[in-house]
């Protein structure tokens, strides 16, 4: 029985059934810093990764909320951001429970200036 379970599993895994994921590509280039990072996010997990940082490290804000909602003409909206993530230049970070809707920018400094 086990042997057909995994037969199973393995012919879904390569139908690609499997649970959806997101995936998302942040460059920055900010007075000629360089900093360019990844997020993966699946099932309620999201990985942090700083692929090359020209200070050594990537600083990931993570912003709760949905800006859709904004008026023509008003205040652009900058949710608060939710703690920053910090991961070094060639390492990952997982973060889990991270609330729905969320934006994600690649700072600079630790103003969150993306």
């Amino acid at each position: 029985m086990r042997t057909l379970l995994f037969v199973v599993y393995y012919a879904l895994a390569l139908m690609g059934c499997s649970s959806p994921r997101t995936v998302t590509e942040l460059h920055s280039d900010i007075d000629g810093k360089v900093f360019h990072g990844r997020v993966v996010a699946r099932d309620g997990i999201s990985k942090f990764e700083c692929l090359d940082s020209a200070t050594g490290k990537c600083r990931f804000f993570v912003h709760a909320g949905d800006c859709s909602t904004a008026a023509k003409g008003a205040t652009p909206c900058t949710p608060p951001p939710v703690d920053p993530v910090e991961v070094a230049s060639g390492q990952m970070r997982e973060v889990a429970n991270l609330p729905r809707n969320i934006r994600i920018c690649l700072a600079v400094d630790s103003t969150g200036r993306c």
